[in-house]
C-alpha cells in the first residue's frame, strides 16, 4: 500500500492542510477504480509522531493485517490544533460552556466541492460511491455530511460522537432529514468514554439520536453499538476501525 502525503494552504478554510491519501494494494498493478472513504483529523490516522496522541488509529496497519476488508482509498484530512478544530467539526453553535461551532457548513463545503472534485480527478475513484469517518466532533461533522450531502457521502461512521455540544439542534436536524441516499450509517459510543464531556453525556446524547434514526432508516441500512470497556482514544477507535469499515461496504 502506498501513502502519498501533502500539505497546502486552504483559503477557503484559512489554514494549512495536510492530505494523507492511503492507495489500496492493488493500485498500481490494475487499472481497477476504487471507493474512496474522507476521514476527519487525518494527522491522527498514520503516523505517532503526527498525532496529538501519540497513537493512531492504526489505518495503514488495519488494512494490511486484514485481507478480508474491501480495497478503498483513504484520504485523511488533518484538523487544525486549536479550538478552530470546534469551529470546523459543528454547523451550529455549542450549547455549552463556550460558543464555539458554526463553520462546519464551510468545511463540508470545501470536502465536497472542492477537495472531492480533485481527489477524483487524481485518483480513480467510484465518484458515486464515498465514505466519511470521524470520531468525537469528527463523528458529530459526519452525521452532519449524511444530512447535509448523503447524496455525496452515501456511507457513514460517527465513533463517539460528542452530539452533547448542541444536543436539541442536531436531534432536529436529524428528524426533518431525508435518509433515503444513505447507503449504510453506524454509530458507536463507548461505555467508559471521558473526552470533551463525560461518559453519561456520550452514552445519553448517542442513545438519542440514535433512536431519532432508527425510526427514520431500516435496519439493514443503520447500526447503533454501544462499546463494552471503549474508551475516547485513538487505540480505541483503531480496534473497530476495520470491522466499521467492512460493516459500511457490505451490501448483504
Amino acid at each position: 500500500m502506498k501513502l502519498h502525503q501533502q500539505t497546502f494552504q486552504s483559503e477557503i478554510l484559512n489554514r494549512e492542510v495536510t492530505l494523507y491519501v492511503l492507495l489500496p494494494t492493488s493500485y498500481e498493478s490494475s487499472d481497477k477504480f476504487y471507493p474512496v472513504i474522507y476521514m476527519h483529523d487525518g494527522q491522527n490516522l498514520f503516523f505517532p509522531e503526527h498525532s496529538y496522541t501519540n497513537s493512531t488509529w492504526q489505518v495503514k496497519e488495519t488494512f494490511e493485517d486484514r485481507p478480508d476488508l474491501p480495497e478503498v482509498i483513504v484520504v485523511g484530512i488533518s484538523s487544525p490544533k486549536n479550538e478552530t478544530r470546534l469551529d470546523e467539526y459543528c454547523v451550529d453553535s455549542f450549547e455549552i460552556e463556550r460558543n464555539n461551532g458554526g463553520k462546519g457548513g464551510i468545511y463540508l463545503d470545501y470536502i465536497t466541492n472542492k477537495l472531492k472534485p480533485y481527489i477524483d480527478k487524481t485518483y480513480r475513484t467510484i465518484e458515486n460511491d464515498s465514505a466519511m469517518l470521524g470520531s468525537s466532533m469528527g463523528g458529530v461533522i459526519s452525521l452532519y455530511a449524511a444530512m447535509q450531502y448523503g447524496h455525496v457521502f452515501s456511507r457513514i461512521a460517527s465513533l463517539s460522537g460528542a452530539f452533547f455540544v448542541a444536543p436539541k439542534v442536531i436531534e432536529k436536524r436529524v428528524k426533518n432529514t431525508d435518509f433515503t441516499p444513505i447507503k449504510k450509517l453506524y454509530m458507536d459510543t463507548g461505555d467508559q468514554e471521558q473526552g470533551v464531556g463525560s461518559n453519561d453525556d456520550y452514552l445519553l446524547s448517542n442513545g438519542a439520536i440514535a433512536a431519532s434514526l432508527s425510526e427514520l432508516i431500516d435496519p439493514f441500512r443503520f447500526r447503533y453499538e454501544i462499546i463494552p470497556g471503549g474508551t475516547h482514544d485513538e487505540d480505541a477507535w483503531a480496534k473497530r476501525f476495520g470491522d466499521i469499515v467492512r460493516y459500511l461496504f457490505r451490501e448483504s
